[in-house]
C-alpha cells in the first residue's frame, strides 16, 4: 500500500531541486528489493529474492521467470537501447519479445553475479568469481579476478586510463595481458563496495566510508558522515545519494553540503536506488520501496535549525534573505545557504508580525514594541507597544496596530492615531492591509473593517476572516467560512466556493489570485473574476496544482497567528505555516510529457486463458484484451483508445480502463491497436495484435454453399406457387372490382340526385326555394319567347308577419310559414305551378300557360285557403288570424325580359298590402 503522506526532507543546496517523501509501497515482494531499472516504455523494474516484477504507476506485474521456479534478481541494468538485462545468481538474461531470455551462464559453480554495467557496448558482469564480459557477437569472456573475494563493481578508471574492479581489499585496475593490479588506497579499512562518477569525472568510491578519485587520479580522503555503504546514485541536479547500511540515505549536493535523508530512513538498510525519469527518486528498503518526488521547493524545519515551531510572520528582503518572526525565539535570518542565524533585537522573543520596506528597511513588532531593523542597526520606536501586525503603507510609512490604537509611521514618527472601536471584540486582527489611497484594511475574528480619513468603519460583520488579499480603497478579497469573497467597499458581498482547505491568498506579479491550502493551490486571473462576479455572470475556471502547506514529518502542528506568505522575487514565494517556512514556487516545474508507450498485456477467453500472437478463437468466446502504460508521475491522467480492424476504422473515445471485451465477434481476422495519452502527449505508435474467430460448422463456406443451392431450389418451387395463387387472386379481384364499379356509380348517382335536391330545395318549408324557382323560370320563358304560350307570376307575402314574431315567437313564425307554404303547394297542384320560397316571408308561384286572367282566380283561392287556416295571429289589430297578400302578373311578349314581370306581380303585391292586406291585384 502506498502510504499517502507528505513530509520534505532537509533543503538541498543550490541544485534548484528538493526531494520530498511521496510514501512506501509495502508489497510483500518490493521488501528488501535488491535492484532498481527503468525502461524506456517508463515501467519500474524491481528486482529481489522472489523475482522480477514491474510497475505502470498504479499496478504491479510478475514478469514469468526462465523457469517455473521463482528465481532471485541481484542486479538490474537497461543498455542504451532500452534492453533489459538481469542478473540472477550466475544466470545473466535478457528480455526480448516480451520475455526473460538466458544469454550466458557462468561456469563457476559457486559463481554468483554482484552488479551489471554497460561499458563500451558491452555488459560487464561483477561476480563473485571474478569479472566477465559479455556481447552478443563475442560471448561470454571471463577478464579474471582481481582476488579471492572477486568483484562487487565496475567502473571506468579516471580519464579513461582502464577499468577499475572493487572489492573487500580495495580498489584493482585490469592491465589487459599483466591481469588485475592492486591500486592503493590512503585510509585504512579497503572495502568498497559501489563506485558512482559524476560530471565533473570525479569517482566516489563507497565502502566502509566515502572517497573520491578526481578527474587528475589523485585520491582524496575520507569525507562525509556516510559510513559502511551499500549503494551510491548521483542524480541528474548533481546530488549524490549515499545508501548505508543501517543508517539510512545522505545526501551530498553538487556544492558539497552534506545532510541526512529522510528521517523513515534512519535505521534502514539500503538496498537499491534509482532516479527516474519524471522526477522520482525510488528508495529500496526493508520496509518497502520509497517514492520521493523532486521538486523546486524547500522546506526549513527544525531540523535545518529553526529553534522553535512558533513562527508568526515571514518576510523577504531579496532572493537571497527570508526574515523570520518567533514567538519565544525573537528574530531569525536564513541566507542564502539556508542557515538559520538569531538577531538580537530590542523587541525581544515575543513577536507577531514582520514587514519589509525597501530598499532596506525591516520593522518588527510584538509584545515588546515596535522596532526598525536598518543598515545593521536595530532600535526601538517608544511610542508603540505591544504590536499585534504591521503592514507598509503606500505613501511610504507603515501601519502598526496594538490592542487599543491603530498608528500610522512616517520615518518612524507617529503622525496619526485611530482609536480601535469596541477593542475588547476586534482584540485580534490577523490581517492587516493599506488600501493604497490612505486606508488600510482590517480582518479579524468577527469581520471586516476599514480605517480612512474618517476614522474606522465596521464593513463586514459574517465571522472569523481566514485570510485577507486587498490592495484597492473599494474591494478587498476574504476567505471566510469556506467560501472565497469578493467584499465591496459598501459590504457588498459576491460568495463563490473557495479552494478546498484554503487558508491562504496572494497576487502574484501577472494579476493572478492565487487560494493557497494544505492540500493544493489554484489561481485564476484576478480581472475576470473580478468582472464574472460583479456582473453576476459564469466565473472563470479556476487553474488547479498539486502540493499545498502539509505538514512537515515530525513537526508538531504549531502556529502563531495565520499563516504568512511574502515574496522573495516573481516567481518564488515565502510561506510560514505549520511551524516551518516553505521557500518556492507556485507553479511547480512540470516534467515533460512524453507519449506514453502502450503494451497489450493478455489476449484472452474462458477457454484461451492465455493467447499467442495470432490464437484462433471459437465463435462466440467473449475475448478479453487487456493493456498497459506507465507512468509514474501521474498514471491516473492516463487514456486509452483503441479499434478493432476490419470491424472499426474510427479510434474509441478515451477512457481509463485498462482491458475491453468483444463478445459474438464475426468470424474473421482481426486486428487490435490501442494507444495511450496524457494531456498533451498522445503515443502515436499503437500496440498491436491480431487473432481470429473460427466459424461454427454451419458458418463453414461449403456448407453456405450447399445451403445456398438448397435454398434456390425451394425459392423457385416457392415462386412459381405464388404465381399461380397469384393469378387467380387478380382474377377474382377483377370481377370484385366491377361489381364494386357499378354499385359505386349507383351510388353516386343517387347521391348527385340527392345533393341537387337539397341544393333546390328550402330547409324550412320543404318548397323550393329561389334558386330552385329562376331555374325553372329560366325554361319556362325560354317556352314563352319561342311562342309557346303565357307565363304568369304569384307574389305573395305573411301579412304583419314580423309582429306575429314579436308576439308569438321565431319558433310559431317558422311553424306558420311551413304551414303557409303547404297551403300554397295543396292549392295549385292541379294547376302545373311551382311554388317556391322567395325570402323571409314571401313566397312565389310560377304558373306556365297561364294568363293574368287565368293567374287572379288561382291567387284568390290561395288567399281564402291561408285564411282558412285560422292561424292566430295576436299581433295585428284589424284581424286576429294569418293571412296574406297576393300580387299577379302575367306576359305573352317575346321580347319582354322575365324580370320586368316579378316587377309588375311585385308592384301589384304592393298595390295588395296598401290596400288593407288580406287582398289579391293583379298587373
Amino acid at each position: 500500500m502506498l502510504l499517502g503522506l507528505w513530509f520534505a526532507a532537509a533543503p538541498v543546496h543550490a541544485s534548484g531541486h528538493f526531494a520530498r517523501w511521496a510514501g512506501v509501497y509495502e508489497d510483500a515482494r518490493v521488501r528488501g528489493s535488491t535492484a532498481l531499472a527503468q525502461t524506456p516504455d517508463g515501467f519500474l523494474w524491481v528486482g529481489s529474492e522472489s523475482g522480477l516484477i514491474r510497475f505502470d504507476g498504479l499496478t504491479w506485474y510478475e514478469e514469468k521467470g526462465f523457469s517455473a521456479q521463482p528465481f532471485a534478481v541481484n542486479d538490474l541494468l537497461v543498455d542504451p537501447r532500452g534492453r533489459l538485462w538481469v542478473a540472477s545468481a550466475n544466470t545473466l538474461l535478457w528480455r526480448q519479445n516480451g520475455t526473460l531470455q538466458v544469454v550466458a551462464t557462468l561456469p563457476e559453480q559457486d559463481a554468483q553475479i554482484r552488479r551489471l554495467r554497460w561499458i563500451g557496448g558491452a555488459v560487464y558482469l561483477a561476480a563473485r568469481t571474478g569479472v566477465y564480459r559479455f556481447d552478443p557477437v563475442h560471448g561470454l569472456v571471463r577478464l579474471g579476478s582481481p582476488d579471492r573475494f572477486g568483484a562487487y563493481d565496475i567502473a571506468v578508471d579516471v580519464g579513461d586510463k582502464g577499468l577499475l574492479a572493487v572489492n573487500e581489499g580495495g580498489v584493482f585496475v585490469w592491465r589487459g595481458a599483466q591481469g588485475w593490479q592492486r591500486r592503493s588506497l590512503d585510509a585504512p579499512g579497503q572495502l568498497v563496495t559501489s563506485m558512482q562518477r559524476d560530471a565533473h569525472g570525479t569517482l566516489w568510491l563507497g565502502g566502509y566510508t566515502l572517497r573520491a578519485l578526481s578527474a587528475e587520479g589523485r585520491e582524496g580522503p575520507s569525507e562525509g558522515p556516510a559510513k559502511r555503504i551499500r549503494k551510491l546514485l548521483l542524480l541528474r541536479n548533481g546530488e549524490l545519494w549515499v545508501a548505508t547500511h543501517s543508517n539510512g540515505i545522505y545526501i551530498r549536493s553538487r556544492d558539497g553540503h552534506w545532510r541526512a535523508g529522510s528521517r523513515r530512513l534512519h535505521g534502514e538498510m539500503i538496498t537499491a536506488l534509482l532516479e527516474d525519469s519524471v522526477g522520482n527518486v525510488w528508495v529500496a528498503a526493508g520496509t518497502g520501496l520509497h517514492r520521493f518526488v523532486l521538486s523546486d521547493s524547500e522546506w526549513i524545519t527544525t531540523a535545518d535549525g529553526l529553534p522553535t515551531t512558533l513562527i508568526a510572520s515571514v518576510a523577504t528582503e531579496d532572493a537571497n534573505t527570508t526574515w523570520v518572526a518567533t514567538y519565544g525565539n525573537g528574530l531569525l535570518k536564513v541566507d542564502e545557504d539556508r542557515r538559520v542565524q538569531p538577531v538580537s533585537t530590542p523587541c525581544g522573543e515575543m513577536l507577531l508580525s514582520l514587514a519589509w520596506q525597501a530598499p532596506q528597511t525591516l520593522w518588527l513588532g510584538g509584545e515588546t514594541g515596535l522596532c526598525r531593523y536598518q543598515g545593521g542597526r536595530v532600535e526601538r520606536l517608544p511610542d508603540v507597544d505591544e504590536v499585534q501586525s504591521l503592514a507598509v503603507a503606500s505613501d511610504g510609512g507603515l501601519w502598526a496596530l496594538n490592542r487599543k490604537t491603530l498608528f500610522h509611521l512616517t520615518n518612524g514618527v507617529v503622525d496619526r492615531r485611530v482609536q480601535r472601536l469596541d477593542p475588547e471584540r476586534l482584540s485580534s486582527v490577523f490581517y492587516m492591509q493599506d488600501a493604497g489611497d490612505g486606508s488600510v484594511w482590517l480582518a479579524s475574528g468577527t469581520g471586516v473593517a476599514r480605517v480612512d480619513r474618517d476614522g474606522w468603519h465596521a464593513v463586514d460583520q459574517h465571522g472569523e476572516v481566514d485570510a485577507l488579499l486587498a490592495n484597492s480603497p473599494n474591494y478587498a478579497w476574504l476567505l471566510q467560512a469556506k467560501n472565497l469573497v469578493l467584499l465591496m467597499q459598501d459590504g457588498q458581498r459576491y460568495v463563490q466556493p473557495a479552494l478546498s482547505g484554503a487558508w491562504l491568498l496572494w497576487r502574484d506579479a501577472a494579476g493572478n489570485l492565487w487560494q493557497i491550502g494544505r492540500k493544493g493551490k489554484a489561481r485564476v486571473n484576478e480581472q475576470r473574476l473580478y468582472n464574472a462576479l460583479r456582473a453576476g455572470q459564469r466565473v472563470p475556471a479556476w487553474e488547479q496544482f498539486a502540493g499545498g502547506v502539509e505538514q512537515e514529518e515530525g513537526v508538531p502542528p504549531s502556529q502563531i497567528g495565520t499563516p504568512s506568505i511574502a515574496a522573495v522575487n516573481a516567481n518564488r514565494v515565502a510561506i510560514a505555516a505549520l511551524g516551518q517556512v516553505r521557500i518556492g514556487s507556485l507553479v511547480p516545474a512540470s516534467a515533460p510529457q512524453t507519449p506514453p508507450q502502450v503494451e497489450v498485456l493478455s489476449v484472452s477467453s474462458a477457454e484461451v486463458k492465455q493467447a499467442q500472437e495470432g490464437q484462433k478463437f471459437a465463435f462466440g468466446d467473449a475475448i478479453q484484451i487487456r493493456f498497459v502504460a506507465a507512468n509514474l508521475q501521474n498514471p491516473q491522467a492516463l487514456r486509452f483508445r483503441y479499434r478493432i480492424l476490419p470491424i472499426t476504422k474510427a479510434w474509441s473515445q478515451e477512457t481509463t480502463e485498462r482491458g475491453v471485451s468483444f463478445a459474438q465477434l464475426p468470424p474473421g481476422r482481426y486486428l487490435f491497436e490501442v494507444r495511450a495519452c496524457l494531456p498533451g502527449a498522445e503515443g502515436k505508435t499503437p500496440a498491436r495484435v491480431t487473432f481470429s474467430v473460427l466459424p461454427r460448422w454451419y458458418q463453414l463456406g461449403w456448407v453456405r454453399l450447399l445451403g445456398v443451392f438448397a435454398l434456390l431450389v425451394m425459392l423457385g418451387a416457392a415462386i412459381t406457387l405464388l404465381l399461380r395463387w397469384r393469378v387467380r387472386r387478380l382474377v377474382a379481384r377483377k370481377y370484385e372490382l366491377e361489381r364494386e364499379v357499378r354499385l359505386r356509380t349507383s351510388e353516386l348517382q343517387e347521391a348527385n340526385r340527392r345533393l341537387a335536391e337539397l341544393a333546390s330545395t328550402d330547409t324550412l318549408t320543404g318548397i323550393a326555394n329561389r334558386r330552385a324557382f329562376h331555374d325553372a323560370c329560366q325554361q319556362a320563358w325560354a317556352a314563352v319567347q319561342t311562342g309557346s304560350g303565357s307565363l304568369a307570376v304569384l307574389m305573395i307575402d305573411v301579412d304583419y308577419f314580423k309582429p306575429y314574431n314579436d308576439t308569438h315567437g321565431h319558433a310559431a313564425g317558422d311553424e306558420v310559414l311551413r304551414s303557409v307554404a303547404q297551403t300554397l303547394r295543396a292549392s295549385v297542384q292541379a294547376e302545373e305551378a311551382l311554388v317556391a320560397r322567395y325570402g323571409g316571408e314571401e313566397f312565389v308561384v310560377l304558373l306556365p300557360r297561364h294568363n293574368l286572367a287565368a293567374a287572379l282566380p288561382v291567387a284568390e283561392g290561395i288567399r281564402k285557403a291561408v285564411e282558412a287556416l285560422a292561424i292566430p295571429h295576436h299581433g295585428r289589430k284589424d284581424l286576429a288570424i294569418v293571412t296574406v297578400s297576393i300580387g299577379a302578373a302575367a306576359s305573352t311578349l317575346r321580347d319582354e325580359e322575365f324580370d320586368a314581370v316579378l316587377t309588375r306581380a311585385d308592384m301589384a303585391l304592393y298595390t295588395a298590402k296598401s290596400s288593407g292586406r288580406n287582398w289579391v291585384c293583379g298587373d
